[in-house]
């Protein structure tokens, strides 16, 4: 068994950021079922969305 450390680093962060990108999905798809006949809210959701600011991942080895 090789011991690399980087890899198992780099894997680790790989799954916390998917964990979190599904969770993102997950919310965003109850969100809009939440809010899917109204247009109002599908509105508020659009500019919700908007407003979002990409954050880079932060992958440090």
């Amino acid at each position: 068994q090789i011991n690399d450390f980087r890899t198992m680093q780099f894997l680790d962060w790989f799954i916390q950021e998917q964990g979190e990108e599904e969770k993102n999905a997950d919310d965003n798809i109850k969100k809009y079922d939440l809010f899917a006949g109204d247009s109002k809210g599908l509105y508020l959701l659009n500019n919700e969305m908007k407003a979002r600011v990409y954050e880079a991942p932060s992958l440090v080895l």
